[in-house]
């Protein structure tokens, strides 16, 4: 190993078999027991003197590194000051390397550490050729915490490079290794010595290089090295190396200086080589010191797995690096880093130790210092069931009670029989760390002896680092037992695989193991007892001289308490009275991981209702067996007997599994993780006579990630019989293996378990939807089988063929009786299973939302019940509907519900029904207080007309909004992403700005005439700045000739593209049937609908309109003409919106707050009829007219209001209409409703005439300039007469009049009045959608077809040329012409909804 000149190579040995002198005893074969009794009292004979046993942690290590880092010069001594010790003691500890060798130096003469006795001898001052830095020292500090030892290299003489050196201490000069002689040794010994006393145990070891026979070294020679050596240390082991061969050179070595070139044809028969721990040191590199390699690393795998497993070790020259640019100085080449780690790999997958009853690494001091002092001490025993047997584990805890009489000793019983690690890591927290244990065995050899290495160091170092975690001052020991197939293993001298793996866990942490079965094995393999016998003793048998021997056990593993169990006990004794004294007491430092994948964050999390879904029944021990027995170990338990019950959970992790039962009822499982295919599992194998504890393993990887998982029971029936007769069981009660079940208690998870929301696919938020299903049937006192024909497939069909983003289902209707069996409301006559619970289960699973349907204020059932809590009528009468808001109703039920739903069901939110429309005015007590109290009005007035009836119907729409915020509010807080909406609140039923925190607007607007009710709501609501949706009705309340009253997917369609167009969400409603069951024939018709959706969702989706023509929604006149709190009157500005929209106007329905400081957007506003306006809003109007808009007044009542700014003149006072006729453009039409005369000013021109009943005319509208702007008014109301009518007439009119004031909108379209026209944009594009409104829809029930209308021509108006224009949603490009800022295109055929969508730059 010189890096100047050749070795002198000595011829390559093997090593000699090992020869271990077990004692051997006579046997009385006629007095057996006393024999028994003898045995168990002999101590494990030792093995023979000659074997050091200070080499143990060194056969332990298996492999380490060597380094030649060997300055050769003063600008190479440098280096040593720049020697990166953490970097390399990183690297080391990836390679899992034990132990490191350092060269202090060698032949040029200079060390890595200062010697002032080398100084004293040469002459040289401190640094010239020492470093003056101490490298073992600091490289001591940097292994020490990665639990790496130390080991040091020297020659076995000065340098021979250095004459000075050779000349001071007697030797001949010249650059070779010189003769040295005994007088030498002694004085280089002074310079070992002092090197070994500065470091003490801090270097457990000594390579000597150079010992050769030709230079005269001898044994004498080498016993003043190892005394020097040993001077520092005791223990610290050493050897001499003879030159390129393993041999034992010397008495005095404790292991073979092993020096191999070529190493792959040596390997040990044992781990002695006559006396001397079997190890050899060869290169990686092609030569000493140097960073490349030689060999394939599967090839040095497989010599050192080999050498490993008959006890050698094996050293690892790598060379390090020097050249700070390539790297830290010192540190290893990564290409034999990676040769290494392919080691390492291939020992960690076939771990092989040798056997040994005690290895004691670190100890126990903490619990010798605590046993001693006295006081409580926590004794936890976890594993299997040899633990868990009257065996060991009491008999160990009596014998410490005798050896430690002060202290007072509880035992833990934390065995389960048929367990292993897999499942004790997961159980660890609640079955030993809740009872805070001062010291844990910890046997799970025999139970993990199936399972494959990486398993068991994941869950064993999990073990060990929970435990640490919860207490560092806790102690842990190993102890192995046996089953007989292990003795093979252990009659070669190894330990199992299983144990051998667990070794590597005990290294690792300083962990002591014992070995309880090394003396069983022993007595076993020299037929002194036998293994199993049915009895403690089995008989002699004379014929064969065999005397009477002990048995060990009755089976293959589990002995008896009276011989093999009190070897186990005496194993113990003797491992403690060794390990006592040894160790200092104090909490540990907790390594870095063996494996980065351990289970340390494993938790056990027992099932709760929260976590299943539908169909799981909690078992109670005191009336179900199968409960009882597993209650200390399974509590709760549930069972699963219906095929489609399912577990659905996330985490964050890298393994779960979930602890249940196997038995003769176990049924099979389907297990889908992630999107991965599902695969089937089944709760029954051929032990299943009996129920016994098990795992369904889910998943198990490296790294932790986010996870979904389901498991589901299935009704996949399998051949039970055929799997027991591979155990040689039968069945024997056929009713007992009949059912398909699945008993849980639960999961079992490394990582953490993420809220159950993220368990399942991402659901929508309502401002996130575009398409949902609303079912509800409003359960009645006839309702008695809810939930009976409820079924997942009934669910699934929904989902699969509608595919919607959420389903709303009933949960409360009118009637206030729950249709799920709430624990909080008042329920429905009867039930079956729990419906709702499936629908959530099954829509989760889908990422499909689930709302609620629930009526609110009006709730019948609970003033039947609670007569306090309803509205008193003004005739003094409980009202049967409506609550009080003065009541505790929204306290004791409405909330409390609301959170049950959200809480227990996890439902996503809820569609309040029977709200602000359902609202009257109060007369109870507490409301009278209320009203007087905040207006000063004595006299209640009870009907219209009189004194201060609007301040009173103000008064009750105030508190409907303290009722909204109020609830909101307190459901907030509890649930903050539980999504509210109040039915019809802030929408033209309530036609307001929002003041209440909903999350969504909605309501269900008209069935009979849908589209000139969605027109409305829905031009309302798309600037009310909250999310919004609108329902359609999938039935008409009147029916055809034929007795149909369902709607067509056509007529659908149509209502869907009012509603989408405008930007909003589409949901439409199918009754349930009486038993809460759905009507699945309405499903295909559905899924027509909500393919059409789908298919323009991307350009109609939260469009935003473009300001064009708004229709004015007075909040203030409509709430002075209402005599409800939240009732309609739209036949006015219906039909001008109507005549508007036919005109093929793009209009928005507007309230004071939606135009207030943003009226100059709009080219036009329309006040149709409106007697009465906030003196601010009206002068804000005219100063919009002033500044150059435009105002359209419609009716008398909304002219009177600015007759000054018309100038015009009332002439006597409004007439009957149906006596007046509109006539215009050479054609007449009829009138409906009021007239007035009036005489235009100067100013003021006429447009039309009306012909009064007494045939004079008079002018039927007026227009004048006012300002920048204008304003137009008609003389007589327009909106109830064409909402009737639709005559073509009055619509012309009200349009052209429109555009006297507005001449050129963005958008014209031609070529059929029944086209809705809606302008939006969405980012850089313009879209204009054109919707057909043919057909009878104002009266027919059922419409089966629209006919379509075109061609349809299209004037653009816009600065620039446009990109592209297309045709959606089929994508069609559409020629067009550019010309005068205007596009000008055509649409050929609108069948139901077409889509202009205008591309710009």
């Amino acid at each position: 190993m010189n890096r100047f000149d050749e070795k002198h190579a000595a011829p390559c040995t093997t090593a000699m078999k090992q020869d271990p002198s077990f004692g051997c005893f006579p046997m009385n074969a006629n007095r057996m027991q006393l024999a028994i009794s003898l045995l168990l009292t002999l101590s494990l004979q030792a093995s023979s003197a000659s074997n050091p046993a200070n080499t143990d942690w060194f056969r332990d290590a298996q492999y380490g590194v060597f380094m030649h880092f060997l300055p050769g010069d003063a600008e190479g001594l440098a280096k040593v000051a720049q020697f990166d010790v953490e970097n390399l003691a990183g690297q080391l500890d990836t390679l899992g390397a034990k132990y490191f060798v350092l060269t202090l130096g060698q032949n040029s003469g200079y060390f890595n550490a200062p010697n002032a006795a080398y100084d004293r001898f040469t002459g040289y001052a401190a640094g010239e050729r020492c470093s003056t830095r101490d490298l073992p020292m600091d490289l001591h500090k940097a292994l020490a915490a990665k639990g790496i030892k130390l080991m040091l290299y020297l020659p076995c003489q000065v340098p021979n490079a250095d004459r000075r050196a050779q000349k001071a201490f007697g030797l001949a000069e010249g650059q070779k290794d010189q003769p040295i002689d005994v007088l030498f040794a002694r004085k280089w010994a002074q310079v070992i010595q002092e090197w070994s006393d500065r470091y003490g145990d801090k270097v457990a070891g000594w390579w000597f290089d150079g010992g050769y026979k030709w230079v005269g070294f001898n044994e004498e020679i080498a016993q003043i090295y190892a005394t020097a050596v040993k001077h520092g240390n005791p223990k610290a082991i050493v050897t001499f190396n003879p030159g390129v061969s393993l041999i034992r050179w010397t008495k005095a070595e404790d292991y073979t200086a092993g020096e191999l070139n070529d190493p792959f044809e040596v390997l040990p028969d044992s781990r002695w080589v006559e006396g001397s721990q079997w190890h050899a040191l060869t290169f990686v590199g092609s030569q000493w010191g140097r960073r490349d390699t030689r060999h394939p690393a599967d090839k040095w795998a497989r010599w050192v797995v080999a050498a490993t497993a008959k006890g050698g070790v094996v050293t690892f020259d790598m060379g390090p690096n020097w050249d700070p640019k390539a790297g830290s100085i010192g540190s290893l080449a990564q290409a034999q880093m990676d040769q290494v780690v392919a080691v390492r790999d291939a020992m960690r997958a076939s771990p092989s130790r040798t056997a040994v009853e005690l290895r004691a690494r670190d100890g126990l001091p903490n619990f010798f210092a605590k046993a001693t002092a006295g006081g409580k001490v926590t004794v936890a025993y976890f594993g299997g069931s040899i633990t868990a047997a009257n065996g060991w584990r009491p008999q160990t805890t009596a014998w410490l009670k005798m050896r430690y009489p002060k202290a007072e000793f509880i035992e833990i019983n934390a065995a389960i029989g048929g367990t292993g690690s897999d499942l004790g890591v997961y159980r660890l927290g609640r079955d030993v760390l809740e009872h805070r244990p001062d010291l844990v065995f910890v046997e799970f050899a025999v139970n993990d002896g199936g399972a494959a290495p990486q398993q068991i160091y994941r869950c064993m170092e999990g073990i060990v680092r929970q435990i640490r975690k919860a207490d560092p001052a806790t102690e842990i020991c190993f102890v192995y037992t046996m089953h007989d197939g292990m003795l093979k293993d252990l009659s070669a001298g190894r330990l199992p695989r299983s144990a051998s793996a667990m070794e590597f866990i005990a290294d690792h942490y300083g962990i002591p193991s014992i070995h309880l079965a090394q003396e069983p094995a022993r007595l076993i393999d020299e037929g002194l007892w036998v293994f199993s016998y049915p009895k403690p003793e089995a008989p002699a048998n004379p014929e064969k001289s065999i005397p009477a021997r002990p048995a060990f056990a009755p089976d293959s593993c589990h002995p008896f308490a009276e011989t093999g169990h009190k070897l186990y006990t005496e194993a113990i004794a003797r491992s403690f009275e060794s390990m006592e004294g040894q160790g200092t007491a104090g909490p540990y430092s907790v390594p870095g991981p063996f494996t980065a994948d351990n289970h340390e964050g494993a938790r056990l999390i027992p099932l709760t209702e929260a976590l299943l879904g539908e169909g799981w029944q909690k078992l109670d021990p005191q009336s179900d067996s199968i409960a009882r027995n597993f209650a200390k170990r399974l509590s709760p338990l549930w069972r699963a007997d219906k095929a489609g019950t399912s577990l659905t959970f996330a985490f964050h992790g890298c393994a779960a599994a979930v602890y249940d039962l196997l038995g003769p009822d176990g049924g099979e499982l389907e297990v889908i993780v992630d999107d991965q295919p599902a695969r089937s599992v089944k709760r029954f194998d051929a032990y299943c006579t009996y129920h016994r504890l098990g795992t369904t393993s889910l998943l198990s990887e490296k790294e932790a990630r986010d996870h979904t998982v389901t498991v589901r029971l299935t009704d996949n029936r399998f051949d039970k019989a055929q799997i027991l007769s591979r155990n040689g069981n039968k069945i024997d009660d056929a009713a007992r293996y009949e059912p398909l079940r699945w008993y849980a208690g639960a999961l079992l998870i490394d990582g953490e378990l993420k809220p159950y929301a993220a368990a399942l696919p991402k659901r929508l938020k309502r401002s996130e939807s575009f398409l949902g299903v609303h079912f509800d049937f409003h359960a009645g006192k006839d309702c008695t089988e809810i939930g009976k024909n409820t079924t997942r497939e009934m669910i699934e069909n929904v989902i699969t063929q509608v595919r919607p983003d959420y389903i709303q289902i009933d949960c409360k209707g009118h009637p206030g009786l729950s249709s799920y069996p709430t624990k909080v409301g008042n329920q429905a006559p009867g039930f079956v299973g729990d419906p709702l619970r499936l629908w959530r289960q099954v829509t989760a699973e889908h990422g499909v939302a689930l709302y609620m349907h629930y009526s609110g204020v009006w709730d019948s059932e609970a003033i039947r019940l609670h007569p306090e809590w309803g509205v008193v009528n003004a005739d003094g009468k409980v009202n049967g509907n409506a609550t009080s808001r003065w009541s505790p109703y929204a306290d004791k039920l409405l909330i409390p519900q609301l959170r049950e739903l959200a809480g227990d069901y996890r439902v996503d939110g809820v569609w309040v029904d029977g709200e602000c429309w359902a609202s009257v005015p109060d007369y109870s007590d507490a409301a009278i207080q209320a009203f007087r109290a905040e207006t000063g009005v004595a006299d209640v007035p009870r009907k219209p007309g009189e004194p201060h009836w609007f301040e009173f119907l103000q008064f009750h729409r105030e508190a409907f909004r303290k009722y909204l915020r109020y609830y909101i509010a307190e459901m907030k807080k509890t649930h903050p992403d539980f999504q509210i909406c109040s039915n019809w609140a802030f929408t033209d039923h309530m036609p307001e700005p929002v003041c209440a925190p909903l999350d969504f607007l909605s309501g269900d607007y008209n069935p009979d005439d849908s589209v000139n009710s969605a027109r409305l709501s829905g031009r309302y609501l798309t600037r009310q700045g909250v999310p919004w949706d609108l329902m359609a009705w999938s039935f008409s309340r009147n029916k055809t000739a034929d007795g149909r009253n369902q709607k067509t997917a056509v007529q659908l369609q149509v209502e869907a593209a009012i509603v989408i167009a405008l930007g909003g969400g589409f949901q439409a409603y199918i009754t349930q049937k009486r038993d809460g069951s759905i009507r699945e024939e309405r499903i295909p018709v559905m899924a027509e609908v909500a393919k059409f959706c789908r298919e323009r969702q991307a350009v109609c989706h939260h469009v935003e309109q473009v300001p064009q023509v708004a229709v004015l929604f007075s909040t203030a006149a409509h709430y002075r003409r209402s005599n409800g709190l939240f009732s309609r009157d739209l036949a006015r500005i219906n039909g001008a919106l109507q005549a508007l929209v036919e005109s093929q106007q793009a209009v928005e329905v507007l309230g004071e707050h939606h135009l207030v400081g943003r009226m100059a957007q709009y080219p036009l506003i329309v006040v149709p009829e409106w007697e009465y306006l906030e003196p601010a809003f009206k002068a804000e109007l005219l100063a919009y007219v002033e500044a150059g808009g435009n105002l359209l007044l419609i009716g008398p009542g909304s002219a009177a209001l600015f007759a000054t700014q018309l100038d015009v003149a009332v002439d006597g006072g409004a007439v009957p209409g149906k006596d007046c006729r509109l006539v215009y453009g050479g054609q007449e039409a009829t009138i409906v409703g009021q007239m007035q005369r009036a005489r235009l000013g100067a100013g003021c021109r006429p447009f039309g005439e009306v012909r009064m009943a007494d045939g004079t005319t008079s002018p039927a509208a007026c227009v004048r300039a006012l300002g920048r702007g204008k304003i137009a008014a008609t003389a007589f109301t327009f909106g109830q007469g064409y909402a009737q009518t639709r005559d073509a007439v009055m619509r012309r009119f009200l349009n052209e009049l429109a555009k006297e004031l507005f001449p050129n909108p963005m958008v014209e379209v031609k070529g059929s009045s029944d086209v809705d026209v809606v302008v939006g944009r969405q980012g850089q594009r313009l879209t204009v959608s054109l919707i057909n409104t043919s057909g009878p829809h104002q009266s027919a029930p059922v419409i089966d077809e629209v006919s379509p209308v075109g061609p349809i021509n299209l004037t653009i108006r816009q600065a620039a040329r446009p990109a592209k224009v297309t045709l959606e949603p089929a994508g069609i490009s559409l020629p067009f012409e550019y010309a005068n800022g205007a596009i000008r295109v055509t649409v050929p055929r609108v069948e139901i909804h077409e889509i202009v969508v205008v591309e710009n730059n």
